[in-house]
Parts: structure tokens; C-alpha cells; sequence
């Protein structure tokens, strides 16, 4: 006779891991801020606080956590705050995440607390927090986003799943409104809301479509309106123009272009400027933004080419190449030398992914980014006071993170490589299956859309890194549990 599968217990809102789980994150909270008395950045955090200090979107990052940045300030203009909510949300988000896995599940004591370990002692997640930066705000939302979404594939009250889905609807606005890559987050809230809907709710799936729908036109709206007020251009963002441009200028160096075959006069006259570059110039020494910020590099000094020529401002000229030459340049590229764009763009940003670069926010300590000065426009802050380096012991640990990133890739594709072979989601219960498959979508698709977006550093994957950590415990968990026979329950306890 098969073994039953028990049912789960019930979800405990308060129970005694939990309270040891804050006290762990508290603990950290204190050696962090031990150890970095002052916030860390680099040069975009300059933009945030100048951004929240005007009260508006200035042109270049989304305004979101800038908004952010004021919010807190209306509590508190306290720097250490600051730095304490951000270390909050992320420890609250992480615990319900943790809470959430464990309970569907239903790992023993031995995985569970794995989870709870490699979650809480992150160091990348950890120092992100004491950062004046949207990153850790943006993992925060992720994790939440997920979260949510994994409880509307579990349950079956409607009423519930109503609920969520507007929480999810209010995360995913807030979300996209931190960073722009927060879009591909809009395919998949589509593709779950489908799956989950379609058989049993279709009324309520088209109300969510409709809403989703509403929500991303006006986040296109009212963005196109702020780019237009500040800069007289009709676009979404200049920035994504230029970000495209940064990484087709990697296959420049390996590309013969023939201008006569070029029927924009706009591109060809740009395509032309390439031949006064030397190759050594251009090539590119790994992934890199440098194309975007050098002003000696050809984006930059097409710019200044053209600012000249027409008499115009920066931000003006900045947002009209974006939209139009530097757009047209990129797809250019990535339609006629699609191998060389490949080749040396997509595949090398591709091995980034699984051996990332660190970048300066974990290497070095420039006080020039987020000074004094600085400091003292949004925040209560003595200009006079002496900032503190980064402790060396940091920078001796930050050197391991790229090893550790590619240990933990290797053991997601050994477990991937095991689950097809041995078809171990067979042991698992229908909900737990599609769960399972969901966080597989949400770090696979942030992954490829950050590969083809914009180069990767080693903190543009803490966002996915719970998705990592719970993708091995679980894989590891099932791939050495019994197969289970009967469903679990399908609703919320």
C-alpha cells in the first residue's frame, strides 16, 4: 500500500523561528552598522539625492526611489534611518519568503534551517542595505512580488486570490518605478495570472488583464510626460537608447560597416564618426559601460558634436540621441552583425552572469559619490564631519563573492540537470510543482533580459539570489524525498 502524504501543518504567523530569525537579523544590523557607520554608493547615488532634493524625476534614473528617499526623510532625516528601514524591509521580505517556501514545501528542520542560513548571511544583501542606492529596495519589492504571486497559485478563495492580486498590482507599480528592468516582471504576473485563472476565475483573469493593462499604460504616460516636461522630447527614457548603443559598441571593433547600405542619414553621419576612432579605442576589454560614461569613447563625443552643432543643452541632446540615433544605431547592429553582436556582447555579458565583476560598491570606498556635501542637502548631516573608509575585512571577503556566484551556479545546473533526468517533479504535489517552476521563470527571466539589457555586475544579481538559494534547497530537498501520492491542500490555512 503507498504512503499517504500528510498534510501540512498550519501556517503560524508568529512562532519561535521567526522571533530567532530577528534577533540573527538584528544582530547583523549591528555588525553592519559597526563596521559602516556612513552609507556606501557610487556615481548614481549623487543622482537620487539630487533628484529628491528637487522633488522630481531630473532625467536620467527612474524617480521612485528618490520618492523613496523623501518618504523616509518625512519621518526622519536621520542618515542611520534610513539605512535601518531599508535593513527592515529587507529582513521582513526575506523572513515571509522563507516562511512562505517552508510552509509549501513543507521542509524538515535540517533544509529549513539551510534556508533561514543562506538567506540571512548574504553579504552582498546585507551591505546593499546600507547603501544609497535602489537596489536593495528593488530585491526587497522582488522578493515580495514573488512571494505574493506564489500565494495566488496556492490559493483558491477567490476572495483571497482578489486581495493579492492587488497587492500584487500595487508591488509591481512601486517596483517598476525603482528600476525600469522591473518590466519583464509584468510578463510574468501576465503568465501567472493565466495559468492560475483561466480554468476558474476567467472574469476575474480579464479584470486583472484590464487593470495590468490600465497600470502599465499610465506608468508609460506619466513617464513620457516627465522625460517631455524636462527635456522637450516624446520618449520613455533616453537612457534605454543609450544603454542599447553601450552594448552594440562592443562588436564595432569586429565590424566592416558599408555606409553605403545605410539609408539614414542620421546613422550613416554617426556610423562615419566610428572610422576616426583607433580599434584599440574601441574595443572593449570585457562587458563594460564604459561607452555610455568615457568622454573620449564616440557616444560622448557625438554628444558634445551635436550639442555644438545645434546650440543645445546636455540633458536635451542626451534624451534626443537616445531615442532616435543611438536606438536605431543599436538595432542597426544587432540586425545586420547579429553574429558579431553575439559574439562579443551577448555570450561574454552571458559569462559576467556566472563569474560577475565586482563593481564599486563592493570594492571601493569613494566618498566623492555619496560625500558630505552631498549628504547635507537631503539628510541632517554635518558637512565638517570626517566620513569613514570601508574596514578591510570587507574588502577581503567581497573578493570571494564572484567564486561563490559560480559555485552556486554549477549547483543549480547540476540540480537541473538531475530533475529532467530523474523527472523529479513527479514527487511533487501539482501546486508545488507549478510553484517550483515559477521561481525557476522569475530568476531565469530576470537573468536573460539583464544579459540582453545592460552589462552584469555583481549587484545586479542580488535580486534573484533567494530564488537561487530556495531553487537548491528545495531541488536537493525532493530529489531525496519519497514520491508523494495525494495532492496537498490547495487554500490558504
Amino acid at each position: 500500500m503507498k504512503p499517504k502524504y500528510q498534510r501540512q501543518p498550519t501556517l503560524k504567523i508568529f512562532s519561535w523561528d521567526i522571533l530567532i530569525l530577528f534577533i540573527i537579523y538584528i544582530s547583523l544590523y549591528l555588525v553592519l552598522t559597526l563596521l559602516h557607520p556612513f552609507p556606501d554608493g557610487i556615481s548614481d547615488s549623487a543622482d537620487y539625492i539630487r533628484s529628491a532634493v528637487q522633488g522630481r524625476y531630473i532625467g536620467y534614473r527612474p524617480y521612485g526611489y528618490s520618492k523613496f528617499l523623501n518618504l523616509i526623510k518625512g519621518v526622519s532625516n536621520q542618515i542611520p534611518f534610513l539605512i535601518f528601514i531599508q535593513f527592515l524591509i529587507s529582513t521582513c521580505v526575506h523572513i515571509v519568503f522563507a516562511k512562505t517556501l517552508v510552509h509549501i514545501f513543507n521542509l524538515s528542520k535540517g533544509y529549513k534551517i539551510a534556508l533561514y542560513i543562506l538567506l540571512a548571511f548574504s553579504l552582498k544583501t546585507i551591505y546593499l542595505t546600507n547603501c544609497i542606492l535602489s537596489d536593495s529596495l528593488f530585491t526587497s519589492l522582488t522578493i515580495l512580488w514573488t512571494t505574493i504571486l506564489i500565494w495566488i497559485i496556492y490559493s483558491k478563495d477567490s476572495r483571497i486570490t482578489i486581495v493579492l492580486i492587488i497587492l500584487t498590482c500595487i508591488v509591481l507599480y512601486i517596483t517598476i518605478n525603482i528600476r525600469y528592468i522591473g518590466i519583464i516582471y509584468f510578463i510574468l504576473t501576465f503568465f501567472v495570472l493565466t495559468l492560475t485563472l483561466y480554468k476558474k476565475e476567467k472574469n476575474l483573469l480579464f479584470l486583472s488583464f484590464l487593470i495590468l493593462c490600465i497600470m502599465g499604460y499610465k506608468l508609460y504616460h506619466d513617464q513620457v510626460m516627465a522625460t517631455k516636461k524636462i527635456t522637450g522630447v516624446h520618449t520613455y527614457s533616453g537612457f534605454s537608447g543609450w544603454q542599447m548603443a553601450n552594448n552594440a559598441m562592443h562588436a564595432v571593433s569586429e565590424i566592416d560597416f558599408n555606409n553605403d547600405e545605410i539609408e539614414d542619414p542620421e546613422l550613416k553621419n554617426f556610423i562615419s564618426t566610428l572610422s576616426n576612432f583607433d580599434s584599440s579605442t574601441l574595443k572593449a576589454d570585457g562587458v563594460t559601460a564604459k561607452y555610455l560614461w568615457l568622454k573620449k569613447l564616440p557616444l560622448k563625443q557625438y554628444l558634445f558634436d551635436k550639442m555644438n552643432e545645434n546650440q543645445s543643452q546636455y540633458l536635451r541632446t542626451w534624451t534626443k540621441l537616445g531615442k532616435t540615433t543611438y536606438t536605431d544605431f543599436a538595432k542597426y547592429v544587432m540586425i545586420h552583425y547579429p553574429v558579431e553582436y553575439t559574439q562579443n556582447y551577448l555570450i561574454p555579458n552571458l559569462l559576467e552572469t556566472l563569474y560577475p565583476k565586482l563593481d564599486d560598491v563592493y570594492t571601493t570606498s569613494d566618498t566623492a559619490y555619496v560625500s558630505n556635501v552631498i549628504l547635507k542637502d537631503h539628510f541632517d548631516f554635518d558637512p565638517s564631519l570626517k566620513m569613514l573608509v570601508r574596514q578591510t575585512p570587507i574588502n577581503a571577503v567581497a573578493n570571494y563573492l564572484p567564486i561563490a556566484q559560480l559555485i552556486i551556479w554549477l549547483v543549480l545546473m547540476v540540480i537541473l540537470i538531475l530533475i529532467i533526468a530523474k523527472k523529479v517533479w513527479k514527487k511533487l504535489t501539482k501546486i508545488q510543482t507549478v510553484i517550483f517552476g515559477f521561481i525557476w521563470s522569475v530568476m531565469a527571466g530576470y537573468i536573460l533580459f539583464h544579459i540582453y539589457a545592460a552589462p552584469v555586475y555583481m549587484r545586479h544579481l542580488t535580486p534573484i539570489y533567494f530564488a537561487q538559494i530556495s531553487l537548491i534547497i528545495v531541488g536537493v530537498s525532493t530529489l531525496i524525498m519519497p514520491k508523494h501520492t495525494d495532492d496537498l491542500p490547495n487554500t490558504i490555512p
